[in-house]
């Protein structure tokens, strides 16, 4: 799986390549190229993004938004079966989300879910 770091630096790396700087195009090619031997990807794997990437706010983005803060706020409806910690993560999480998802790591969103689940399972349990 891809991480999302990889993801921004490319990202920032492929920016510099249109520098008007020869030396700075030179280096943001090298570079990427790096990060891509790194992670086990190709320039395939950047033209896939360009092709079939969902751009931040675009319909995917929100979709799965509304999808991921639905499930986290059906989950704070039983905070009371979590620790203070773990309802602060998942309301925390939950907020961000409602900015963008696409700055919101995945193991923080696996984390967050998993959490708010687990609460609605014991609450369920308990009733």
């Amino acid at each position: 799986m891809i991480s999302g770091d990889l993801r921004e630096r490319v990202g920032k790396l492929l920016g510099m390549v249109g520098s008007n700087q020869e030396g700075e195009r030179a280096n943001a090619l090298a570079a990427i190229e790096q990060a891509l031997t790194r992670a086990g990807e190709t320039w395939g794997w950047i033209g896939s993004l360009v092709a079939h990437g969902d751009l931040p706010g675009g319909e995917r983005e929100q979709i799965l938004s509304s999808l991921i803060a639905d499930r986290l706020r059906s989950g704070l409806a039983s905070a009371w079966a979590m620790s203070d910690g773990d309802a602060k993560t998942v309301r925390e999480t939950a907020e961000r989300c409602k900015v963008s998802i696409a700055n919101v790591p995945a193991d923080d969103l696996s984390r967050a879910i998993k959490i708010a689940d687990d609460a609605k399972r014991r609450a369920g349990a308990r009733q």
